[in-house]
C-alpha cells in the first residue's frame, strides 16, 4: 500500500513554519509497505532531505534523520500515530471493484470456493478456426492488474463479506490455483 505521509503532517500542523527544521517548502514523501520509522526516515532522506533542488541545511551539519526528529517533535507527533492516523483516514474500496463482476459478490464467492471461469479457465487453441489463443485468464482478469495498480495499491480494501473470511483475523485474501493455463507449452 502506497501511502502519502507529508500530507497528513502539513494537515495537522499549524507549526509546521515555526519548527526548526532544516528543509523549507512544502513537501510530500510517498511510503509504500509497512508504515514505521524506518521507511518514513528512508523516504523522507531520498525523496525530501536528499532530493535534487532540495534546501536544506549546510552539507553535513544535520542529517535526515535528526532533521526528521526534530520536526516530528516539533509538531509534538509520533510515527505511530502519524501512521495509525493515515490508516483510519484512508479512503476506501470495495473489494469486488477489483474483478469488477458486480457488486453483490457472488463472483468472488464462488471464486474463494474454487468456482468461477477464472479458476477452471484454460488458454486453448482448439476454440478457433485460425488457431489463435482464447480463453486467457491474463485478457479475462486484467481488471485485477488493473485495481492493483490503481485504487487496490492506493486505498484501503475493505474486507469481502464472505463466510470464507469470517473468521480471518489477518484480514488478508490470498487464494493459489495452481494448474498449467497456457495453451501450447
Amino acid at each position: 500500500m502506497k501511502l502519502v505521509i507529508a500530507a497528513y503532517l502539513l494537515a495537522t500542523s499549524v507549526g509546521i513554519a515555526k519548527a526548526q527544521t532544516c528543509v523549507q517548502g512544502l513537501w510530500n514523501i510517498e511510503v509504500t509497505g509497512k508504515c514505521d520509522y524506518a521507511t518514513i526516515l528512508a523516504a523522507y532522506e531520498q525523496q525530501v532531505f536528499v532530493a535534487t533542488g532540495a534546501t536544506s541545511c549546510a552539507e553535513g551539519t544535520v542529517t535526515a534523520e535528526q532533521e526528521l526528529s526534530s520536526l516530528l517533535t516539533n509538531l509534538n507527533q509520533d510515527v505511530a500515530t502519524i501512521c495509525k492516523n493515515l490508516y483510519d483516514n484512508m479512503d476506501t474500496t470495495e473489494f469486488y471493484e477489483g474483478a469488477g463482476k458486480g457488486t453483490d459478490y457472488e463472483f468472488e464467492k464462488a471464486f474463494y470456493n474454487g468456482h468461477s471461469k477464472w479458476v477452471e479457465e484454460v488458454e486453448t487453441t482448439y476454440e478457433s478456426t485460425d488457431g489463435s489463443a482464447t480463453s486467457r485468464l491474463r485478457e479475462d482478469a486484467a481488471s485485477v492488474n488493473a485495481f492493483y495498480q490503481g485504487d487496490g495499491s492506493y486505498s484501503q480494501v475493505n474486507m469481502p463479506p464472505l463466510e470464507n473470511f469470517e473468521q480471518c483475523d489477518a484480514n488478508a485474501v490470498m487464494c493459489c490455483w495452481p494448474k498449467d493455463r497456457q495453451a501450447a507449452d
